[in-house]
């Protein structure tokens, strides 16, 4: 995932770590969605993880590998992050809980009322969380 490498970047050479990072319909807690998302129960992800004798605490323990821990490379101001209210693939609020926990300003957090699926078509109507990340891209 970006939350991943944007995270583990932090210990790469100043040089390849990243100028910036643009999220859409994220969520602070990956691995839970595999139980918690309305995609995950549609296609009866949850209820085969559960028949294959897998529960959300367990399944956690492998947070590790799919999980961002720590801050990301890129600093707050320099994270824009697009939101859904109504998004339950990645549910709004894991995504609100992400941007509180990197710190990001209110200014880079775009919150849209749509869904998972329809915020990024709405960029094509109001680009403003891109034109924020293009300013971010061509300050020097």
């Amino acid at each position: 995932s970006t939350q991943l490498a944007a995270c583990r970047a932090r210990q790469w050479a100043p040089a390849l770590r990243p100028d910036a990072l643009y999220l859409t319909t994220t969520a602070d807690d990956v691995g839970s969605l595999a139980f918690g998302s309305s995609l995950a129960r549609a296609l009866g992800l949850d209820r085969a993880l559960r028949h294959a004798g897998w529960t959300a605490s367990r399944f956690a323990r492998w947070n590790v590998l799919w999980e961002p821990s720590g801050a990301p490379a890129p600093p707050p101001a320099d994270i824009v992050m697009v939101l859904g209210c109504r998004d339950d693939v990645t549910p709004f609020r894991r995504g609100m809980a992400l941007a509180r926990r990197w710190h990001l300003p209110h200014a880079n957090v775009f919150l849209r009322d749509q869904g998972h699926f329809t915020v990024p078509l709405g960029l094509a109507r109001d680009p403003a969380p891109l034109n924020r990340l293009a300013d971010r891209l061509l300050r020097p």
